[in-house]
């Protein structure tokens, strides 16, 4: 949700998707992404997209209402939890994100 994150809900006929979504440039990222998602659980893919007007990039994505709504909670609320595991959000969304020069 800080980085290069999503997530979005869309209804199809009586069903409902929650959909949780990450597209990086860096696969190991894409893959550790996944296995946190497989390790809630949750049933995931992970496919190369590539574009021409940008440069290719690796999209996981994952379905959970659970997660969607915890997500989507005021930001303050998602800092608390960034907070809590410092390290971990600060590695990942540097690497997400970019670096410090």
């Amino acid at each position: 949700m800080f980085g290069d994150g999503s997530v979005s809900f869309r209804k199809s006929g009586r069903s409902y998707k929650y959909r949780i979504r990450l597209k990086v440039v860096d696969r190991e990222l894409a893959e550790e992404f996944k296995r946190c998602l497989e390790a809630l659980g949750l049933k995931t893919s992970l496919k190369l997209e590539r574009d021409r007007s940008r440069c290719d990039r690796w999209c996981v994505e994952a379905n959970s209402k659970i997660l969607y709504e915890f997500l989507r909670q005021q930001k303050e609320k998602l800092f608390e939890v960034a907070r809590k595991y410092s390290v971990e959000f600060l590695r990942e969304f540097f690497d997400s994100e970019g670096c410090v020069e």
